[in-house]
């Protein structure tokens, strides 16, 4: 399976002592008094919820406090309209706690920020995920110390022009919801420490040209948007790990794209691809690469030299040939060709020695090989809907394999040799040609496969 990263917080990992102080709406008297009993001195997190109105003496002191996150119930619009309130209270609370490096507001629906917000100028982790922003103002951009700055579903059309004065970021996040974003300004180029970016859905259509000069980047997450294009840079980010651009327009990767040679994951599923550049092939420690949903006609020949992948799909594609030479691809362990055009698989298929996953499915193939026993780690075999109408007694011997899908073919009869097929878990045969006798013949065997005859 191809692994998809997920944007986390990784900061309170980083708090090796957190005694924290939960804020709900039992701890709040009617006047908005927050009621506690603790010593307030050794405090590290605070973490304010609920639905009502509340106020903290501004005298309050918390000498330790590092984190602070504030999230607010709003059922209806008579809820909604103490969140602006709340928020001037915090900041007159907490933005002068020295310690202060966290700062979470999300869920608080929030359309505009106080303009007191600039006091937490000092802080090093701002997560203001799923309000109502629009915009963010210019002051943010003064945020010096800023490493992580989380966006994620607001409905923002625009970032700050000046946005590259952040010159600490490490993490930007800013998907989900923020469809109309359509493109980053230049001086996005100016963030050269960032390391990651998360804009899936965001409504990007094109990266700045300069986007290359982000060369500390590991990680780029911008599935599901409008790109389509990537710009000649691109190859120069060359500590790039991870990229995730499925769901996108793109018709080609430029030639620097074979630079990028420090990739390890590559998902291009639902693009318009219909070659890969000739120095892909550089692309050495890349593991996973989905070119699904494409418009390739032609297997690349470029993959056949990368050693390391374990897992490849090509499904959903107008392939009609595999070359004989994907038996150098000695690391696969998942491999996908449903939904092209093939008649027929290359021997030379199984004779990769990690192979554990196959799938051919919605293809014209009429031939299961007899070198198939060749393959003794498969496990997963799928080829549904294809034009196959026997399994050949060499099937039988690959004693690891658990499942098999081979409904919507021609098959009549099932040798009893599955019997010695201890790890089976499941064969499914709906829409073949078995016989109600050819049925009944092996229900001793148990319930391994599965039959509808039409």
């Amino acid at each position: 399976m191809f692994t998809q990263l997920t944007g986390g917080d990784d900061y309170s990992s980083e708090l090796e002592k957190q005694l924290t102080w939960y804020i709900i709406d039992e701890d709040i008297a009617d006047d908005g008094t927050v009621k506690y009993d603790l010593d307030l001195t050794d405090i590290t997190e605070v973490s304010i919820g609920g639905s009502k109105t509340f106020k903290i003496d501004n005298g309050t002191i918390f000498p330790s406090l590092k984190k602070l996150s504030y999230s607010h119930k709003c059922d209806d619009k008579r809820n909604c309209k103490h969140t602006y309130a709340n928020m001037i209270n915090i900041i007159d609370v907490f933005s002068s706690c020295p310690l202060l490096e966290y700062v979470c507001v999300s869920y608080a629906n929030l359309s505009v920020l106080p303009d007191s917000f600039d006091k937490f100028v000092g802080i090093t982790h701002l997560d203001m995920s799923h309000n109502n922003l629009s915009y963010l103002p210019d002051s943010i951009c003064d945020f010096a110390n800023l490493k992580t700055l989380k966006l994620t579903g607001n409905r923002l059309t625009c970032l700050p022009k000046e946005i590259g004065k952040l010159k600490k970021l490490k993490s930007f996040s800013a998907d989900m919801g923020n469809v109309e974003l359509k493109k980053l300004p230049d001086s996005f180029c100016d963030l050269i420490e960032l390391e990651e970016i998360w804009m899936m859905f965001s409504g990007l259509t094109k990266l700045p040209r300069c986007f290359g000069n982000l060369g500390n980047l590991k990680v780029i997450q911008m599935r599901g948007n409008k790109i389509g294009k990537l710009p000649k840079s691109f190859g120069n980010l060359l500590n790039l790990k991870y990229l995730d651009l499925e769901l996108n327009c793109v018709e080609r990767l430029p030639d620097s794209f074979g630079n990028l040679f420090n990739l390890t994951s590559l998902n291009m599923d639902d693009n318009r691809l219909t070659k890969l550049p000739d120095l892909f092939e550089n692309l050495t420690k890349l593991k996973q690469l989905d070119l699904s949903s494409n418009k390739f006609k032609h297997f690349p020949d470029v993959l056949t030299n990368l050693n390391n992948l374990t897992y490849l799909s090509l499904y959903d594609n107008k392939i009609s040939e595999i070359p004989s030479s994907i038996n150098k691809m000695t690391s696969l362990r998942n491999l996908s060709l449903g939904d092209n055009v093939l008649t027929s698989i290359p021997d030379e298929i199984y004779e990769l020695p990690n192979l554990y996953d196959l799938s051919f499915d919605n293809n014209m193939i009429s031939v299961l090989s007899s070198q198939i026993s060749k393959v003794h780690m498969l496990t997963n075999l799928s080829f549904s809907n294809n034009k196959i109408k026997s399994l050949p007694d060499e099937l039988y011997e690959l004693s690891n394999l658990r499942f098999v899908c081979a409904h919507k073919n021609n098959i009549s009869t099932i040798s009893p040799a599955i019997s010695k097929m201890k790890k089976l878990q499941s064969m499914l045969l709906e829409d073949n040609h078995l016989s109600l006798e050819e049925i009944q013949k092996y229900k001793q065997i148990g319930k391994k496969y599965k039959n509808i005859n039409k």
